[in-house]
């Protein structure tokens, strides 16, 4: 049987879980990478991709809002599935990435809330998740 006191340090542990949770900071994107015009990856705050035009090539298949960023040979590679076409800034999308680091470690992000930071007319767009601090510049090709 639990008693009344458990259950009040039960109920306020539960409250400062759920408050704690409710009140992480969302973040803006890097100065540095917004006004890149690179393409790029950056997770939870660390830069884990960068586009180098001898080395890397660019796809994306607009029908099935995919784009592809990856070393000649696919040693290191980001590959980021978006919901929606990114059309318009503010805009907001869901994402998977999978990516590949240079270390050759495999990983994934799914179901990441993006949003359109910015877009320019060369087919840059920037994405942006707050809360992962987690951000990508692609390029959509023609």
């Amino acid at each position: 049987m639990i008693s009344g006191r458990h259950l009040i340090w039960a109920f306020a542990a539960v409250t400062a879980i759920l408050l704690s949770s409710s009140c992480i900071k969302e973040t803006e994107m890097d100065p540095a990478m917004l006004e890149s015009g690179q393409i790029s990856l950056k997770v939870r705050g660390k830069t884990v991709f960068i586009y180098d035009e001898d080395d890397h090539q660019v796809s994306s298949n607009i029908h099935k809002l995919e784009f592809r960023v990856g070393s000649d040979d696919m040693t290191e590679y980001f590959i980021i599935h978006l919901d929606a076409f990114p059309a318009a800034v503010d805009q907001d999308v869901t994402a998977d990435i999978r990516y590949v680091t240079e270390r050759g470690a495999s990983r994934k992000r799914d179901g990441l809330s993006m949003k359109v930071v910015k877009t320019d007319d060369t087919g840059l767009v920037w994405l942006w998740c707050s809360r992962d601090r987690t951000g990508a510049v692609i390029r959509i090709l023609n």
